[in-house]
């Protein structure tokens, strides 16, 4: 099954097969890497313009996510699961700016753990 833009040749047969349905969806996969990092581009100047200097705060990998499902939703083929998810992000990206907010306005950025767990 052949698509406008091939995916890489690296994917196992699965992986190609969930790319081409995938792609038979909202399109060729290039182009729409291309449209969501433009979006997410917007947003990210929207974010340093009125806050130069700060890190992006924990609310930003939802936001993101966001703009992954718009992208999809702008391809014009109606799925519930897209309009679903974009609901579940944003309910994220509210708790947390509301949360953000609770704290006086101070960013809440991604932390990472200082301790180590031995499996």
């Amino acid at each position: 099954m052949g698509s406008e833009v091939d995916p890489p040749v690296t994917l196992s047969e699965k992986e190609r097969r969930l790319s081409d349905t995938r792609q038979s969806t909202y399109g060729a996969w290039k182009p729409n890497m291309e449209a969501t990092s433009e979006n997410m581009s917007g947003l990210y100047r929207q974010f340093v313009a009125n806050n130069p200097g700060k890190p992006l705060p924990s609310w930003w990998a939802p936001l993101m996510q966001v703009a992954v499902k718009l992208n999809r939703i702008a391809s014009g083929k109606y799925h519930a699961d897209n309009f679903d998810d974009t609901r579940v992000y944003l309910s994220f990206v509210e708790q947390l700016q509301q949360e953000e907010e609770a704290c006086g306005g101070t960013t809440l950025t991604a932390t990472t753990p200082t301790h180590s767990t031995t499996l």
